[in-house]
């Protein structure tokens, strides 16, 4: 597991109070397990900009980028971090 997806999983796990969070698989979509939600989607996007100290546009705010950690993962290491 790569380590911008450990601090995705425990950024989520601390905006969401339920478990789905801390059990999904990095391949699970992580709208239909629950673990994100539209209220979710904002804090979730706000914290993420917090932590990796980027700013993530609003067209890229999408279901393909947040789908699952992976995915989500490799649109911020490509687009924002230039480490991928």
């Amino acid at each position: 597991m790569s380590r911008a997806i450990d601090k995705l999983r425990k950024i989520l796990i601390e905006l969401n109070f339920s478990a789905s969070a801390k059990t999904v698989s990095e391949d699970s979509d992580l709208f239909e397990t629950g673990a994100i939600d539209s209220l979710t989607l904002i804090q979730y996007v706000l914290a993420i900009e917090d932590e990796f100290k980027i700013r993530i546009e609003n067209s890229d705010i999408t279901y393909e980028n947040f789908k699952t950690f992976n995915t989500l993962s490799q649109f911020i290491e490509k687009k924002y971090l230039k480490t991928a």
